[in-house]
């Protein structure tokens, strides 16, 4: 999933939840968040080093 899939999906379910639009500061954390997500992960390059 990519970065933009995965902002729209918890953007989606946030305000499903919520049953209101999130705000510009709630979207701005939900993209950090993300950010911070595909930080975490490994790198293609460095996948099935040991």
């Amino acid at each position: 999933m990519s970065k933009t899939d995965e902002y729209t999906s918890l953007v989606q379910d946030f305000e499903q939840g919520l049953g209101r639009k999130l705000t510009d500061k709630e979207e701005e954390l939900i993209k950090w968040m993300v950010e911070q997500l595909e930080a975490s992960k490994p790198s293609q390059s460095t996948k099935g080093m040991p």
